[in-house]
């Protein structure tokens, strides 16, 4: 499980099969050891509604992404599974 923030969506009228109906985010992963954003950008199933600018938890792993999509054969990596509220912690 990864957090991040939203910082894009991806608009495409052509996209493979399996992704026929699904609204696709770019997401920045949260390095939370460092406190800060990383320079790597995600591209995420969103199945939560979320929108640019919120801060969400991905579940960033190929097997379990696709258990959650229902879809063996999804080519999906990433799924935007939850949008967080408020983050409480101390390092």
């Amino acid at each position: 499980m990864t957090l991040g923030r939203v910082v894009g969506n991806i608009v495409a009228t052509i996209k493979e099969e399996n992704f026929r109906g699904s609204k696709l985010m770019l997401v920045e992963p949260y390095d939370v050891l460092k406190k800060r954003f990383t320079e790597t950008t995600i591209l995420a199933v969103d199945i939560v509604d979320s929108g640019i600018g919120d801060t969400v938890l991905v579940l960033y792993e190929g097997g379990s992404a696709r258990m959650l999509l229902r879809n063996e054969k999804n080519p999906c990596e990433a799924v935007i599974v939850g949008v967080v509220d408020r983050i409480d912690f101390e390092i």
